[in-house]
């Protein structure tokens, strides 16, 4: 999937602009349904729960990033757990 994210980047975006995310997914779906053997709704699928749970963690982790920075942007810091 990264292969295919790399490839159609890299030489259609130029070309195609942000449809390459169309074909992004096409050609994952075609690798899912090589490698998997599976049928094309299924590979459809299969492709479309693979990006959602990318699409989760990256927003969890860009939600935890903001929050260390909004900690650092008012100062406010963490307790001292030592007694010294």
């Amino acid at each position: 999937m990264g292969v295919c994210n790399f490839v159609t980047k890299v030489f259609l975006a130029p070309v195609i602009g942000n449809w390459y995310v169309v074909a992004y997914f096409l050609a994952c779906t075609l690798l899912a349904m090589t490698l998997l053997r599976l049928k094309f709704w299924r590979s459809v699928l299969v492709v479309l729960i693979y990006l959602a749970v990318w699409t989760v963690g990256y927003v969890a982790l860009g939600f935890n990033s903001n929050s260390h920075q909004a900690h650092q942007s008012t100062g406010q810091t963490r307790p001292s757990t030592s007694n010294l």
